[in-house]
């Protein structure tokens, strides 16, 4: 789309772990390259990553990840599960079961899961095309939302560069992710991951478009993921989940966001 909004970003690794993430990442967009470019969105630990590369947090800690999330909707994975299969597999990798693909380098393993949406905010498997992909509350929304098209140089930790484009939910569709995720799961990971957004929500709320999650009148996706919220910080201000934050997020200030910029 010529009015797809677009990023250019410069990602510096600092672990074997992460090397091994944008390795994996750099071969989803290889495997991906002939698929429309709404098609798939890069999802979890990658998708935040990203987002803090194009909205600059300074001084914040970044969370790596070693793996690769794609979402499709069932539709668009249909039309794509072979073409993308025999890419996979042309960059090395197998199918270690029916979403995950795995190749062992000298790096180590890169894996590359793909993912479709739940539809009832409970984390579940799908079959499409006679394999099972785990599905995930709240891919159907940031499906349907525009994505940002993020051009990355990545450095590795020996110093040499991969490059790759890739789709990523913009904050508002992020955000309903990692709160259905959290509501779904109960992870640290998630936690940290909502500090990271919310942080990026205030500091760039200007710049981020279409943000809703404010409105009184919420409904679908949106009120499913500020009722998940407004239990988080429930749980916060009772003195839970305190090992989620790191850096510069604090409890207090991760509630005094969610409570500012989403409704609830």
């Amino acid at each position: 789309m010529s009015d797809q909004r677009r990023a250019h970003i410069h990602m510096v690794s600092t672990s074997n772990a992460a090397d091994r993430g944008f390795l994996a990442l750099a071969d989803l967009a290889a495997a991906a390259a002939q698929l429309p470019e709404n098609s798939y969105r890069v999802i979890g630990g990658h998708m935040v990553q990203l987002l803090q590369h194009i909205y600059p947090l300074e001084g914040w800690q970044l969370r790596g990840t070693a793996d690769a999330d794609a979402g499709m909707e069932k539709q668009a994975l249909i039309a794509a599960v072979e073409h993308l299969h025999q890419n996979m597999l042309g960059l090395g990798y197998e199918l270690e079961s029916g979403n995950r693909y795995t190749k062992t380098t000298m790096k180590g393993r890169l894996d590359v899961d793909i993912l479709v949406p739940a539809y009832d905010n409970a984390r579940q498997t799908s079959e499409v095309a006679g394999r099972a992909f785990d599905a995930v509350p709240g891919l159907h929304f940031a499906a349907a939302a525009d994505a940002v098209i993020a051009h990355a140089i990545a450095t590795l930790a020996a110093g040499d560069t991969i490059q790759f484009t890739v789709p990523v939910p913009d904050v508002e569709a992020a955000v309903v992710l990692k709160a259905l995720a959290w509501q779904s799961r109960y992870t640290d990971k998630d936690v940290t991951d909502l500090a990271t957004l919310f942080e990026i929500v205030h500091q760039h709320h200007e710049q981020i478009h279409n943000w809703k999650m404010a409105d009184t009148n919420l409904f679908g996706a949106r009120k499913d993921a500020a009722t998940a919220l407004h239990l988080l910080i429930a749980n916060i201000d009772r003195g839970k989940w305190s090992r989620a934050f790191t850096g510069s997020a604090t409890p207090s200030r991760f509630s005094a966001l969610v409570r500012r910029y989403a409704s609830g």
